[in-house]
């Protein structure tokens, strides 16, 4: 994606334009994240804002409900929409710093609608690969997920029941494209479906590759699934991943040696939020996922190959 660099009014008054005041302007200089006339654009995505230096004054607003936040650092303004915007809608986003400002207009993408009837989503299964996203935790994250792809990063999420404005899940890991029998699935009740966007959780799972246990404090999946089924687009997810079963496999048990193997992969451990161990922060966003046509299975048991 690309982005473009607004130079503020201080910057022109220091030229001695006319537009210069009495009252001396800022040098604040900023990038937004989506480009005017982008379209295309998923309908859950947030507008980031980068500031050159902290601005107390700085907005950002747009013509649908949303919710504004600064990061801790003061350089990085994002709105997010409330709820996900409709295919195909022009939206447009201002930006105010203590310099000057622009507005930014993008249209919506064609998906995230209602899924058409007829679509029984429960008769499929949905591929979804982990390395086809952008890493958003943790920052320097990609050679984490790189290992993970060397692995398998694949996973499939299949509909195992749907009512109006809800959805049962079950997630298993996948294989070549195929649901790995050698890996315990998870079932997740009570997702929620919004016109074409899902979403379950933050909650507590735990997930077994072979003989090795992936516990996971919250865990959190959403994303829009197309209307005709066929697949899911703008796909996110976020969880707190615990050190110390990872740490059996990776250090020996030892929790130490494990934070230090991650953190030379750009994962730093971090307190987790529900308990008093060590986790790994992951959030990846903007994967898409292909329909297989076979119904995730339930398996209860591992193997060892």
């Amino acid at each position: 994606m690309l982005l473009f660099t607004v130079l503020t009014a201080g910057l022109i008054a220091c030229t001695g334009s006319e537009t210069e005041t009495a009252e001396s302007e800022c040098d604040v200089t900023y990038s937004i994240s989506i480009n005017d006339g982008a379209t295309g654009v998923p309908g859950n995505q947030p507008v980031a804002v980068t500031l050159s230096e902290p601005d107390d004054s700085a907005t950002i607003t747009a013509s649908f409900s949303g919710t504004s936040a600064l990061s801790a650092d003061g350089l990085t303004l994002t709105w997010t929409p409330d709820s996900p915007i409709d295919p195909l809608t022009p939206v447009t986003v201002t930006v105010d710093t203590c310099g000057g400002g622009a507005e930014v207009n993008y249209t919506t993408a064609n998906f995230g609608g209602a899924v058409n009837a007829g679509v029984d989503l429960t008769q499929t299964g949905f591929l979804v690969d982990l390395a086809t996203g952008t890493v958003v935790q943790p920052p320097s994250g990609e050679a984490l997920i790189a290992m993970l792809a060397s692995t398998g990063s694949e996973l499939l999420l299949g509909v195992t029941a749907a009512s109006a404005g809800a959805l049962d899940f079950r997630l298993a890991m996948a294989a070549d494209g195929a649901q790995d029998l050698c890996s315990r699935s998870l079932d997740v009740p009570g997702g929620t479906l919004d016109r074409g966007w899902f979403g379950f959780g933050p909650g507590p799972a735990t997930f077994h590759v072979y003989e090795n246990e992936v516990v996971l404090e919250d865990l959190a999946f959403g994303g829009a699934i197309l209307a005709d089924g066929s697949g899911v687009e703008a796909a996110w997810v976020r969880a707190w991943v615990g050190v110390e079963p990872l740490a059996a496999t990776y250090a020996e048990g030892d929790i130490t040696q494990a934070c230090a193997f991650f953190g030379d992969l750009g994962a730093p451990c971090v307190p987790c939020p529900q308990s008093d161990g060590q986790c790994l922060a992951i959030e990846v966003t903007g994967m898409a996922g292909t329909a297989t046509g076979v119904p995730v299975e339930t398996v209860a048991e591992t193997c060892v190959e």
